[in-house]
């Protein structure tokens, strides 16, 4: 049984209940929030139709698991992997990530970036020949020294322009689009220098190209030290969660599944492999924290989070009897088949209304 509740601004909340085996919607109901006492009474109603479920999938909160304790007594419950790694990453990189978007807004980044791609753009002669040249560099046709520039330093606006949101369609923390576009800014500054010590191009060739320009707004960006020094504890504590995703094996930044990633696990051997995986991990955790442990405070959070849960990260399989065959169920290990059930419901109305929200 696949349980989450959904809202759009200050509205209800539309809870479902639904069978993970057919997708079904078994239960829906409109409740003030996931308040312990609306869920219970919601939770009776779905037992006395259709009784208890094998196991129950859902979110950390508070209130759905109070009310499933009460109502589905004894019922093996499986919290969602993706929300607890979501939540993981949150407590350990939040604040550093937030420090890190307040400093490039400050530089007002995104801002310069978009004034001299339009800039060099009318240096060129407009949009569509700043364009054309960009595509001949790509394709290393035969250019002038001065157009080969203008078309390599448009190629790195656009590609700058084209960091601004980048990611694999998780959301924070598993994407990290402001981390990306400093990391993207270094590599090309790094190409701007080299670039600098050609002989081919000229001063005068490199002012039309407006390249002193681009490499005086990367230059600010990189003298920060402050921002440096934040981008390196980002970097600490983004291996520590990145491991635990590799553990877990879901949301992995090699996927192309975004947010319909379901955490399938293929066997119970692969589940008891991962198991004792996360087993080390906290050890490890637990030996770098004995070693610094005012520099690891976070650390800390996360073994508490991880073994506050571990009943619930780690269920074996469930075998029942179909037509008197043994069948081994292997549950989802995210809700994600709620969530996907809810954004189709939402584009629907949106589609219905033509309004973006859809809290009435």
């Amino acid at each position: 049984l696949y349980i989450d509740s959904t809202c759009d601004g200050h509205a209800p909340h539309l809870l479902t209940c639904l069978d993970g085996v057919t997708g079904y919607v078994l239960y829906s109901q409109k409740i003030h929030s996931e308040n312990t006492l609306e869920l219970k009474s919601a939770f009776e109603k779905v037992k006395k139709m259709f009784g208890s479920p094998l196991c129950c999938v859902h979110d950390m909160g508070r209130g759905i698991n109070s009310a499933i304790l009460l109502v589905f007594v004894g019922v093996v419950q499986i919290i969602c992997h993706f929300h607890l790694l979501r939540d993981i990453g949150k407590d350990l990189m939040a604040d550093l990530y937030r420090k890190v978007q307040k400093i490039l807004s400050g530089h007002e980044i995104y801002a310069q970036i978009r004034y001299q791609t339009m800039a060099l753009e009318k240096a060129a002669g407009g949009k569509t020949q700043a364009v054309k040249l960009f595509y001949q560099v790509s394709s290393q046709a035969k250019l002038t020294h001065q157009e080969t520039l203008t078309g390599t330093i448009y190629g790195y606006l656009l590609d700058l322009k084209s960091h601004e949101k980048s990611g694999n369609g998780y959301g924070f923390p598993f994407d990290r689009p402001k981390l990306q576009y400093f990391k993207q800014i270094s590599k090309i500054h790094g190409e701007l220098m080299q670039i600098e010590a050609l002989p081919n191009f000229t001063t005068e060739m490199k002012k039309k190209s407006r390249f002193y320009k681009v490499k005086e707004v990367l230059d600010k960006i990189l003298e920060d030290n402050n921002l440096k020094l934040t981008i390196n504890q980002l970097d600490e504590q983004i291996v520590y969660f990145d491991k635990l995703r590799e553990i877990m094996r879901i949301a992995q930044p090699e996927s192309k599944n975004g947010l319909n990633d379901e955490g399938k696990i293929g066997s119970e051997k692969e589940l008891k492999s991962m198991e004792k995986e996360l087993g080390g991990y906290i050890k490890t955790l637990k030996i770098k924290i004995k070693k610094e442990p005012t520099e690891n405070q976070k650390l800390k959070g996360v073994i508490k989070q991880l073994e506050k849960y571990w009943d619930k990260i780690f269920v074996s399989p469930i075998k029942i009897k179909v037509d008197g065959k043994e069948k081994t169920l292997i549950p989802h290990r995210t809700n994600n088949i709620s969530e996907q059930f809810y954004r189709k419901i939402k584009h629907l109305f949106r589609r219905l209304h033509g309004r973006p929200g859809v809290s009435k």
